[in-house]
């Protein structure tokens, strides 16, 4: 369950509020004030199998794939996340009789990306935070007291930039063997949380540097 709609409140997990490279809130729930227009307690679960756009050959363009010039840059402004609720509805059954309205029910809930008014997937935000996932590390090096030109300057050949979702989406071939994208969104929590779940759910390993500058020579 990634959020609980009651009344006039809505209760969702702090982890959709903040950066994912931090674990802190992974148990604290955040009040919103307002509904979702139904009657009683609403839980709302993401779709099993969360769905992404596909690659769209007309957009070969977009995909470049730069070698990574060590910037630390927010290439994705433009990113949103939108909330919606697709047709699956399942009530439980409380024991009342012949009432009308249901008490209780479930609800599958989209977190939708989009770019702009591009729509790039579905998310899903707790396999991120599940610390048995493997696929999953948190970056928490700190710098050994590099100099500023040495952080940028040590930048190893393999690093390639993500700039737009096509980059992301589109991945290059041999990407986790000769090849480490580097998706660029800096102070962007939006953006690096709907990457890291995307990367995630397309089966690529991912780590989530720290929201301050990385130091790449350490």
């Amino acid at each position: 369950v990634i959020a609980l709609s009651s009344r006039n409140s809505i209760f969702a997990s702090k982890l959709l509020h903040h950066d994912p490279s931090s674990t802190e809130h992974k148990d604290d729930i955040t009040r919103v004030i307002g509904n979702v227009g139904r009657v009683g307690m609403v839980l709302m679960v993401a779709p099993q199998v969360p769905r992404t756009r596909e690659v769209e050959l007309n957009n070969f363009r977009l995909v470049t794939h730069a070698p990574f010039d060590g910037r630390s840059e927010d290439s994705f402004k433009a990113t949103t996340l939108h909330l919606r609720f697709t047709e699956f509805e399942m009530a439980f059954d409380v024991g009342q009789r012949g009432a009308i309205d249901k008490d209780l029910c479930l609800v599958e809930t989209l977190i939708q990306v989009y770019d702009r008014d591009v729509w790039v997937g579905d998310i899903d935000v707790l396999p991120l935070f599940n610390q048995r996932n493997d696929a999953v590390r948190r970056n928490n090096i700190s710098c050994r007291g590099c100099s500023s030109s040495s952080q940028t300057s040590d930048i190893h050949s393999s690093l390639v930039s993500i700039d737009n979702w096509e980059e992301l989406l589109d991945p290059p071939k041999d990407l986790g063997e000769l090849n480490i994208a580097v998706f660029r969104a800096y102070d962007n929590w939006v953006a690096r949380l709907a990457a890291a779940c995307i990367s995630l759910q397309k089966g690529f390993r991912i780590v989530i540097n720290p929201v301050d500058k990385v130091c790449w020579g350490c």
